[in-house]
């Protein structure tokens, strides 16, 4: 009798687990959609000491879409035109979508890009967005 009862709480208490362990797990699956847009304000800027202390560039891009909200980092990434960005410098914008230029600044970033000083020049720019070190997209570059 005592096996009988031993037998029938072992198979009550497997079946009340079997039961229990329903899978309720909502799986998240990532859904690449369209890349960062990054936009100057304005496309085209004469810097001078004038105006090395006001906002002369602001620069933004879209974030990207992932198909689940998501805390993505950005790295705005700087380099000389026509060097398809063999030696970008990299500025850790955070989780910001946005950054403000003061004339002086940009004229420190041209020039640590290998832009030449008193001359015109262009830069590329770019933004990647990271949800981790492995997966990590990159913008067109502007």
């Amino acid at each position: 009798m005592k096996h009988a009862i031993k037998y029938i709480l072992l198979f009550a208490v497997t079946s009340l687990l079997l039961v229990a362990c329903e899978k309720d797990l909502v799986e998240t699956v990532m859904q690449p959609g369209p890349l960062p847009v990054v936009s100057t304000s304005p496309a085209a800027i004469v810097l001078t000491e004038a105006n090395s202390a006001d906002t002369v560039e602001t620069i933004s891009w879209t974030p990207p879409e992932y198909g689940f909200p998501a805390a993505v980092s950005y790295t705005l990434q700087v380099a000389k035109a026509g060097t398809d960005f063999a030696t970008p410098k990299d500025i850790n914008m955070g989780n910001n979508t946005s950054l403000k230029y003061t004339g002086a600044d940009l004229n420190q970033l041209a020039l640590l890009a290998g832009l030449a000083p008193g001359s015109q020049g262009q830069l590329d720019l770019r933004v990647k967005s990271a949800l981790s070190d492995s997966l990590v997209t990159i913008s067109e570059k502007t």
